[in-house]
């Protein structure tokens, strides 16, 4: 994990504006899988930042919210214009082609 930390440091450097967001977002996971969970939030807001429709980083977000505090969920929500109103855990996996509307 060290040398591929290395890496996306090196490549913020040299990566165009459009295509940076990609390394914030594989630093998020890189820095989850050592532990490092407020390092690994960080990233992945700044991903969000920069890209406000990346589904993945906010997924992932999401995640290290619901490990810290519901609350946590809601001011984030409040702050990024989503109308969450309340978490709910889910149960099962939707398939878009069966689902109702």
């Amino acid at each position: 994990i060290d040398k591929a930390l290395q890496v996306c440091r090196e490549a913020l450097a040299r990566s165009p504006a459009d295509s940076v967001y990609r390394v914030h977002f594989t630093l998020g996971h890189l820095y989850h899988a050592q532990g490092r969970i407020a390092a690994a939030e960080a990233a992945l807001q700044r991903t969000v930042e920069l890209v406000p429709t990346h589904a993945h980083a906010w997924n992932n977000l999401a995640n290290i919210y619901l490990a810290k505090d519901e609350s946590m969920i809601h001011k984030h929500a409040e702050l990024s214009g989503f109308p969450a109103t309340k978490v709910t855990e889910i149960k099962r996996t939707i398939d878009p082609t069966t689902a109702n509307d």
